[in-house]
Parts: structure tokens; C-alpha cells; sequence
């Protein structure tokens, strides 16, 4: 048994009914996309290159240091004033950005496992256009137009164009452990004299940025709906009632009372396809995963016709034991 099997999926707060189809909501967490990076969790942010460096290397370590798994930090980040700190104690002059060589033989110095550096660049243009319109200038008794004349609005195209290159560098090593560049551009165009400014923009671009640099670095949660099955054919009257209820359990989130009653009927309905592949859905969201795939796969063998729905769910829990493992490597337990 894995340690972090029931980690992948949070047991659901949430059921819901679309139609006559039943819902079951649930929680996924999807490892960072990074897996290396991780292994670097006592680390050291220095400043980066650009005009606007120290605002980002602040709203970087921010970022690090808000990303949790477990409801504890992934990264611990040294104090700036620390780092200064021990650097002046070495007699080390820090004159502000550092390249790779000296991020190492900093990071040496004040203990940390990895040294992020980066780099920031942004532009910003406004363009001044005019657009041609018409209006009436003279109506008929009838209020029809007969005169339309036209004239000039003056309109402005801004745009923003952000580039940012985090970097992370091994301390032991010297080796570059991450580095991309992310790119974000966004613009605003206006002939109604309302539109957003250029500083606006460029902070729109750059939180479209944090946000996919947080989904490499850190695990993030996302929800999904699970449906179940309903079928009750093969089943007796009591059973079929059974089944009902069970499916309005979920419906009003008692998904564990659902799942009791979905395998006490499957003890006398062997051959139900519903049945089999409702408790393989519980498993799944007890984080019993390969359970679930093996259930799955169980109800897919007695299947007499193709089911994209349990084609899709045996996908998912495949998908499921993968992202386990990947969890496992990222968090080394």
C-alpha cells in the first residue's frame, strides 16, 4: 500500500443530478508538471535581470512560498536579509544580479540545495487610430434619414508583451535544473475612450504566467464529475428499489452510504454491469485505485457491447496509478 494512495482523490463534497443522470463530484490532484524541480525544496531566490527584476523576484518567492501539499510548504526559501547576512560574515560582496557561476558558489555559501535566478522583459505600445462613421444629419417628416454624413473617432490599440525566464540551478551539481521562458501577450483596442492601460495589461500577462509557472512547480487540485450508472435489468423489484436509493444518496452526498448499498447488491446481482461498475467508481473515490481498475476491467470482460463510458472510466483509472507514482517521485514518500 502506497502512502500516498489516497492522495489523488479527495473523497467528494459534492453530488449532483444533470438530468436523469447521475453525478458523483470529486477532487483530483494533478502533480506538478515538474517533476525534478521539487527535489530542490530548500532553495534561495536571487534577483533577476530587467527593468522590472525586483518586482517579479519578489512576486516569485511569494508564489514559492504559498505552494503546499498537505497543508505544509514545498519549498523552504531563504530569507533575503539572511542570505546578505551570511554573505557579509564571508567577507562576499552580493552587488546585485549574479550570474549562474556565482548563484552556485552563493547558494555554497548560505546552504541551500538550489539558486533561482531569472530574467524579465516587458513592452508595452499604444497605437492612435481613427475610424471613420456616419450619422444623419437630416430626417424627413417620416423620420426616414435623408442627409448622413460622416466624420472621425480617435481609437488606441495598447498592448502588452511579457517574457519571463526563471531559472533554477543545482547547487551541488552547477546543472540547470529548470529554465522557460514564458511568454504572454495581451492587448486592448478602444474607440469609446475606455479601455484598460498599459501597466494593466502588462499585470494581466504576467498573472496569466504565475499561473501556469505554479502548475510546474507545485501540485494543484482540480474537481471533476463522475457518473454513474443506473441500469437495473437482471434485477429483482427490492433490488431495483435499492439501486434508486442508493442513487439519491449520492445525490444528496452520502456517497459512503451509496457505496454500502451498491455492494451489498452486487453480492446477489453478480452479472450487473451497473453494479460492478458503481463500486468500481467507489474504489475510485476511496483512492483504491488499482481496485478500481481491476473492478473496471472485471466489468468491461463481461460486457456484450462496446461502453465509451466505461472505456473512458478505465482510462482514467489507469490515468489514476500514474499520477500516483508521479506523486510518490515528486514527494520522495
Amino acid at each position: 500500500m502506497f502512502i500516498l494512495l489516497r492522495l489523488m482523490l479527495l473523497l467528494s463534497v459534492l453530488s449532483t443530478a444533470i438530468g436523469c443522470t447521475t453525478y458523483v463530484t470529486t477532487e483530483y490532484i494533478i502533480p506538478a508538471k515538474e517533476t525534478e524541480v521539487i527535489k530542490y525544496n530548500k532553495i534561495a531566490v536571487m534577483d533577476f535581470t530587467g527593468r522590472k527584476g525586483d518586482n517579479y523576484r519578489s512576486e516569485f518567492e511569494a508564489l514559492l512560498q504559498n505552494l503546499k501539499f498537505k497543508g505544509s510548504p514545498i519549498y523552504e526559501i531563504m530569507d533575503r536579509a539572511n542570505i546578505e547576512t551570511i554573505l557579509n560574515e564571508q567577507a562576499f560582496q552580493l552587488s546585485g544580479i549574479v550570474d549562474d557561476e556565482t548563484a552556485v558558489r552563493i547558494g555554497k555559501l548560505v546552504g541551500v540545495d538550489a539558486i533561482w535566478t531569472g530574467n524579465v522583459e516587458e513592452k508595452t505600445d499604444q497605437i492612435v487610430s481613427y475610424d471613420r462613421r456616419s450619422r444623419c444629419k437630416l430626417y424627413d417628416s417620416n423620420s426616414n434619414c435623408q442627409y448622413y454624413e460622416t466624420y472621425q473617432v480617435k481609437c488606441l490599440t495598447t498592448s502588452a508583451i511579457v517574457s519571463f525566464t526563471p531559472k533554477l540551478t543545482s547547487v551541488s551539481t552547477g546543472r540547470l535544473i529548470y529554465s522557460k521562458a514564458f511568454i504572454e501577450s495581451v492587448g486592448d483596442y478602444s474607440c469609446s475612450g475606455y479601455q484598460d492601460d498599459k501597466a494593466t495589461l502588462a499585470n494581466k500577462a504576467k498573472t496569466k504566467i504565475f499561473r501556469n509557472i505554479k502548475k510546474d512547480l507545485s501540485p494543484m487540485v482540480t474537481e471533476i464529475s463522475i457518473e454513474l450508472k443506473d441500469d437495473t435489468d437482471g434485477m429483482a423489484k427490492s433490488d431495483k428499489e435499492l439501486l434508486k436509493n442508493a442513487l439519491k444518496f449520492v445525490k444528496s452526498g452520502r456517497d459512503d452510504r451509496a457505496c454500502e448499498i451498491f455492494r451489498e447488491l452486487l453480492l446477489k446481482n453478480r452479472s450487473s454491469l451497473s453494479l460492478n461498475y458503481n463500486v468500481g467508481i467507489c474504489y475510485e473515490l476511496e483512492g483504491e485505485f488499482q481496485k478500481a481498475l481491476d473492478q473496471l476491467k472485471y466489468t468491461d470482460s463481461i460486457s456484450v457491447e462496446p461502453d465509451d463510458l466505461l472505456n473512458y472510466t478505465i482510462r482514467r483509472a489507469e490515468s489514476n496509478i500514474k499520477r500516483m507514482y508521479e506523486l510518490e517521485n515528486q514527494f520522495g514518500k
